[in-house]
């Protein structure tokens, strides 16, 4: 085994009848065995993501599944081929997963964006415990009271409807500062990898006023 010198790797015949050139060349090569020994021992860590060579760096992220795109830095694609396995584990998670990948490409922290309203149904006994006062009434959804009673689905768009996510792209800042390529860049990372069949998502954020406004093109369904 490497490291060792030349002479025992060359034929028996040559090894016992060397001549004062077959000990140059054997002195020649002695001198690259520390060498020759360290790249072939670098090899057993191609699949180390730290330590692996630019050049398998997509193949290695292939077999991983490690989700390399061509636009990524060497640094994104050793840091994702490094927790791809861990990844995998919690993969389409918002937590660990979803929001990774949206904050990466916004710079800016993204949330889920629940509905603010207030209109759950309590249906009540009559029991002595019961409030004096009345818990709710049927509204249309007209915005009269946002804290009373029942809405009223109509078009299957509200924020109620299971099956509809609202992520805000960047939570605290009220304007929209994200560009289409940012919110492109979003969608294909998510679209065909975390979204779950027959949901909808919407790329947003939330303005001034409370108001959920939707990215031009930040809708996948």
């Amino acid at each position: 085994m490497l490291p060792d010198t030349f002479l025992n790797y060359i034929p028996k015949f040559l090894k016992d009848n060397i001549d004062e050139s077959g000990q140059a060349l054997v002195t020649y090569m002695d001198a690259f065995q520390e060498e020759f020994y360290d790249y072939i021992r670098e090899m057993y860590f191609f699949k180390d993501p730290l330590r692996c060579p630019t050049l398998l760096l997509d193949e290695l992220g292939y077999w991983l599944a490690a989700g390399l795109n061509q636009t990524d830095s060497e640094a994104t694609k050793r840091e994702k081929i490094y927790y791809a396995v861990m990844n995998h584990k919690k993969r389409g998670t918002w937590e660990d997963d979803v929001k990774i990948r949206i904050d990466a490409i916004t710079g800016y922290s993204a949330t889920i964006f629940p509905s603010g309203d207030n209109d759950d149904a309590i249906l009540l006994g009559q029991e002595a415990t019961d409030p004096d006062y009345y818990w709710m009434t049927l509204q249309d959804n007209s915005g009269t009271d946002d804290e009373w009673g029942w809405w009223l689905v109509g078009d299957f768009t509200e924020y109620v409807v299971a099956g509809n996510v609202y992520i805000d792209c960047h939570e605290g800042v009220y304007t929209p500062v994200l560009t289409s390529d940012q919110i492109d860049q979003i969608v294909a990372e998510i679209e065909t990898d975390v979204v779950p069949a027959y949901y909808a998502v919407y790329l947003g954020y939330i303005n001034t006023s409370g108001q959920f406004v939707v990215y031009a093109g930040g809708v996948i369904s």
